[in-house]
């Protein structure tokens, strides 16, 4: 087995994101706590709905603003977007392995927070495709999103890894016979790579 093609997930392996921030800077707008606004900004069903892209980002932030009690405005928009950092030691791989191999990328995102990330972080520049489930209309672990991935790509299964934080993700990928790393806090990628041959 030797694996050509590399997708990799966005969040918690290439870029990490803390939703408290958001909260910080909401909390002087809402009357809410912290732990309010966080679940608010974060876990309402809505947020899945707007990540597979059945509604607009007009639609979810008119509706993010009324669970908040506050306006929706630029403001807004731009706090719930600006809650990301780059994993510093696993940006770099994408372009150092673009050369070698197919370099993709397997997000389930927003149309907001995808079009915020490519806008301010340069590695988003080095895959070759960026497969992002608000484009797709399907989540991962649903195989739809997998199969858009490598569609028209002529790799066998066990040619393609796949990178990825969530235990269910790294399922999905099982399933349809990749290899995968499952990218746990605290654990070295460049070293999950070298496992599978793949010079850093």
């Amino acid at each position: 087995m030797t694996v050509k093609a590399i997708i990799f997930d966005l969040g918690k392996v290439l870029v990490d994101f803390e939703w408290k921030r958001a909260a910080e800077k909401l909390r002087e707008q809402s009357s809410y706590t912290d732990d309010r606004i966080v679940h608010l900004c974060s876990q309402l069903p809505i947020n899945r709905i707007y990540e597979q892209g059945l509604i607009t980002s007009d639609q979810y932030f008119r509706t993010l603003s009324q669970e908040l009690g506050i306006e929706d405005s630029p403001r807004l928009r731009e706090i719930w977007c600006d809650i990301f950092s780059q994993i510093k030691e696993n940006i770099r791989l994408p372009g150092l392995l673009k050369n070698s191999y197919h370099v993709g990328l397997l997000s389930n995102t927003s149309e907001a927070h995808h079009q915020w990330i490519e806008a301010r972080f340069p590695f988003m520049a080095d895959f070759h495709r960026k497969t992002v489930s608000y484009k797709i209309g399907a989540l991962k672990p649903a195989e739809a999103i997998y199969l858009a991935a490598v569609d028209g790509l002529e790799y066998r299964p066990n040619e393609i890894l796949f990178i990825d934080d969530l235990e269910a993700n790294i399922a999905g990928a099982l399933e349809l016979g990749w290899n995968v790393v499952h990218l746990k806090p605290a654990t070295s990628l460049d070293n999950q790579l070298r496992g599978f041959g793949i010079d850093i």
